[in-house]
């Protein structure tokens, strides 16, 4: 079996450059010799391809996926594995968001999960995140801060949110701030992070009451029709600050295996 024979099958040599080393095999693009498509080593013994790094190259994520599959099936090998660290990177790495995270707010899953690749504790995860994604989001960004101070005084006002505002859902979050004024001075005086994030809120009129995954629905749709890049900065190192309140509450297990056959 030639295994280079069987990847150039997908990766035609006419588009991409081919490096094999010690079952290690680094995919270039033929006009960007320096840019790396794809990253992979194969096992034959246990019958595995692990992927080691994968990047839109000629093809977009899912095509490359795809291929890798295919190439697995032809070897007859049985699972493909991968450490998933996908990150959407903007204003050279300053505001940063991990995209699993970001996928799993907005759809219920990862995007390495939507293509069957899942981790030993997928299915704990899922009612975990399901729950995190039908909780309102003030709820959740106030749970999530390390400040215990920050809980108690959700807590506190949680009464008041109920009366005054789940009552009448189309109050926005500048009415409600100016309606209670201990919120407003508590937050702002002593909340800075968490009141930021809420200003942010404001200004794409964005309820705070919704829940979490309608609240990233919103956040998605509001991403893609940004064109303006100060507007785009603006908008991303805030949705940053938000995603790494999540993060270590999502507790995605990144290790994850696709099986073939």
């Amino acid at each position: 079996m030639n295994i280079q024979s069987i990847i150039e099958k997908y990766f035609k040599p006419t588009k991409f450059k081919i490096i094999s080393k010690n079952r290690q095999f680094i995919i270039h693009n033929v006009n960007n010799p320096n840019k790396e498509c794809l990253i992979f080593r194969i096992n034959t013994i246990n019958k595995t391809i692990t992927i080691d790094f994968l990047h839109k190259c000629v093809y977009n994520g899912n095509t490359i996926l795809k291929k890798i599959k295919q190439i697995a099936k032809d070897i007859n090998f049985y699972y493909i594995k991968l450490i998933d660290g996908s990150n959407i990177e903007y204003n050279k790495h300053k505001c940063d968001y991990n995209l699993s995270t970001y996928q799993i707010l907005l759809k219920g899953q990862s995007w390495y999960n939507k293509y069957g690749f899942k981790s030993n504790n997928h299915s704990v995860q899922l009612k975990k995140w399901y729950k995190i994604r039908n909780t309102n989001f003030i709820k959740n960004i106030f749970n999530y801060s390390n400040n215990t101070k920050l809980n108690t005084f959700y807590n506190d006002n949680d009464n008041y949110y109920k009366k005054k505002v789940i009552i009448k859902k189309t109050k926005k979050y500048k009415k409600t701030i100016k309606s209670h004024k201990s919120i407003k001075y508590n937050l702002k005086s002593h909340y800075k992070n968490e009141y930021k994030i809420l200003e942010f809120m404001n200004n794409y009129s964005l309820n705070i009451l919704d829940s979490t995954k309608n609240v990233f629905k919103e956040f998605e749709k509001i991403r893609l029709k940004i064109r303006d890049k100060t507007e785009l900065k603006y908008f991303n190192c805030h949705l940053n600050k938000i995603i790494l309140l999540f993060d270590s509450n999502i507790k995605y297990n990144p290790y994850l295996k696709f099986k073939v056959i």
